[in-house]
């Protein structure tokens, strides 16, 4: 089940720079970005999507929910498209690690925990079905 809901916002938040147009992303479309099947953002530029390290409870919460798997799942999904040549998104360390990114690279698209203080380069994204 794909959640947009306060619940959800609570686990984590979807965050890009901000100097990014998109305010808002439907769930599944944020789920195409990180399995990388959009690649693109409206703009033209392309997305760079980041992931939190395997062992982060954020990305649990975050691969449950806007992506719909569980992160075995996820990682097999990943196993064969390596095989096939392609590249799973970056992965970080923490909320920090993730926010330091995206500060420098404008076309990232990250998740941090819920209650973590956004640095003023960073805005958080509205998820609506």
């Amino acid at each position: 089940m794909v959640a947009g809901t306060v619940e959800a916002a609570e686990k984590y938040q979807i965050i890009v720079h901000w100097t990014n147009s998109v305010s808002v992303l439907k769930p599944d479309v944020v789920a195409a970005i990180f399995m990388k099947r959009a690649v693109r953002w409206p703009d033209g530029r392309e997305v760079v999507p980041v992931d939190q390290s395997v062992q982060s409870p954020v990305r649990e919460a975050f691969t449950r929910e806007m992506l719909g798997d569980t992160l075995l799942g996820v990682q097999s999904y990943w196993q064969q498209q390596i095989a096939a040549g392609k590249k799973p998104p970056l992965t970080r360390g923490s909320d920090a690690e993730v926010q330091d990114y995206i500060e420098k690279n404008p076309t990232a698209i990250g998740y941090v925990s819920g209650d973590a203080k956004l640095k003023s380069t960073i805005k958080p994204l509205k998820v609506k079905k």
